[in-house]
């Protein structure tokens, strides 16, 4: 797997710098998260070997194949890929990387309508978010959290897996915007 960055830089801007690096970190693999995704990865190769076998066997179609190659596909989008998140005085940035390919996602602060210490579907669902941004990797034990933004007019929510303390850093710039949502145990 390719990596992100090996450091998490931890340091504080200079006074009047607000596009300098705040606080950095880096998406984490937990043991149980990384095992269940090695099953589900030998379930699907299980299943496409056989789907392949039928199919150039010549009683089944090219369909069930495809099909596999889309779960694959998914697996691939939810553990295949690592993530850094990036807190600036002016921004988030979240760095996707992964085979080869990066991307990265910028939400201005000043776009931000809130964030929450942790996501609860059904809190955020009748909130008029119009589009959800998954930015974590499935092997990620961390919590997840969501930050609520403005783009062109529309409320989207970025849904990620950081620790408290980048949470606890993002509290210190926007304190009027932090709701304080604890786990529901409920479920």
């Amino acid at each position: 797997m390719p990596r992100v960055s090996a450091s998490c830089a931890n340091h504080r801007p200079q006074v009047g710098d607000l596009s300098m690096e705040t606080y950095r970190e880096n998406s984490h693999q937990g043991k149980a998260q990384t095992a269940i995704g090695g099953i589900i990865l030998a379930a699907l190769l299980s299943w496409l070997g056989w789907q392949t076998w039928v199919y150039l066997k010549g009683t089944g179609g090219i369909g069930g194949t495809l099909y596999v190659l889309a779960f694959l596909g998914l697996w691939a989008w939810r553990y295949a890929f690592r993530y850094a998140y990036i807190l600036t005085g002016t921004t988030i940035e979240v760095v996707t990387a992964g085979w080869g390919l990066e991307r990265k996602l910028v939400v201005r602060l000043d776009s931000v309508e809130s964030f929450a210490t942790r996501y609860r579907k059904k809190f955020f669902r009748r909130t008029g978010i119009k589009k959800y941004v998954y930015r974590y990797s499935s092997a990620d034990p961390r919590p997840t959290r969501i930050v609520v933004f403005r783009r062109d007019g529309r409320m989207h929510g970025l849904l990620l897996k950081v620790s408290d303390e980048f949470i606890a850093r993002l509290g210190e710039i926007m304190p009027d915007r932090m709701l304080a949502l604890e786990d529901d145990k409920s479920r």
